[in-house]
């Protein structure tokens, strides 16, 4: 029999619809790697692009068919990338011993070709990460640099640590000096940072578990954090680069080219606001080499969460 620990999770999320704010309610401890979603209970809103919780966990269900970056991007000409970052759903809920999420996308051709990339402001004192998803460039990209996408976020959502997921059971987590502090390959290859796990539930969802413990923090009762979360499509763990024309292995619609990473985001689709507010927020780039003075930043897209107290 399962053991499942209680908490109270009071959530409000941000979006084009009004404030979401009712009693405590529940939570239960999520089993990542028990080959399915079950334990994850709650009833997702039924209007796009707003969010509930329900039985202890957040939900933002967002729009189908706004993977569209800046609003022109399309996808490599590639058939097994189309639509691959179109992000349908996020959940997020915790107990005393971790953090839990699930994202949900439309489903791609290729199980391996979504990347879900993940900022997370907590309540820690000093500066995140401004320029989140800036680090590294082409010629650097591997699964532990941080190749995180061309793109800043704004003074009020700099994240303390960012998570980037690829298809294939894989994840990263680094710091907000960009320091690599866990890592996973798989549940079967013994080279899981204990305390990270990930699964691959089907095509269309991953779900993870991060234990406070490899944060370095407590459970964040009482607390207030804001997370951003997007899409692109993946490179060998990282995010593919988006070019100004599209070719069979990059998309279009940006700014760069195959020898020269543009300033051009490479995030498809965000969660936490309505179409205009996110390709607003994925298209103040300007042009040139990659300089980070020409990224553009993200100010609307975020989902913001009150954690309960812990029973």
């Amino acid at each position: 029999m399962k053991t499942l620990t209680k908490v109270i999770i009071l959530i409000i999320a941000i979006g084009p619809g009004p404030l979401f704010a009712e009693d405590a309610v529940m939570g239960n401890t999520i089993h990542i790697n028990d080959k399915g979603i079950g334990d994850w209970k709650g009833t997702p809103p039924d209007t796009d692009n707003t969010a509930v919780y329900s039985e202890g966990e957040y939900i933002w269900r967002d729009t189908y068919d706004d993977d569209k970056g800046n609003g022109s991007y399309t996808y490599c000409q590639e058939p097994i990338f189309e639509k691959c970052a179109d992000l349908l759903e996020v959940r997020i809920t915790f107990d005393k011993d971790n953090l839990y999420m699930l994202i949900k996308a439309e489903k791609p051709k290729e199980w391996w070709v979504p990347y879900r990339l993940i900022g997370i402001r907590t309540e820690q004192s000093g500066e995140g990460l401004s320029e989140v998803f800036t680090q590294g460039g082409r010629e650097d990209a591997n699964s532990y640099n941080g190749i995180y996408g061309e793109i800043k976020v704004s003074k009020e959502l700099a994240p303390y640590f960012v998570i980037g997921l690829s298809g294939t059971f894989k994840g990263r987590i680094w710091d907000k000096a960009g320091k690599l502090i866990a890592k996973a390959d798989g549940p079967d290859t013994g080279n899981d940072t204990p305390g990270f796990q990930i699964a691959t539930v089907d095509w269309q969802t991953m779900q993870l578990a991060i234990s406070w413990k490899t944060l370095g923090i407590d459970p964040p009762e009482g607390q207030m954090w804001k997370f951003v979360v997007g899409m692109g499509s993946q490179d060998y763990d990282h995010l593919r680069e988006v070019d100004a024309v599209a070719s069979q292995w990059h998309g279009g619609g940006g700014e760069g080219s195959f020898n020269e990473d543009g300033p051009d985001p490479d995030l498809y689709d965000l969660a936490g606001a309505p179409i205009d507010k996110q390709q607003e927020d994925l298209s103040g780039f300007g042009t040139g080499s990659g300089d980070p003075a020409q990224y553009s930043e993200i100010k609307h897209s975020f989902l913001e969460v009150k954690f309960g107290k812990l029973k």
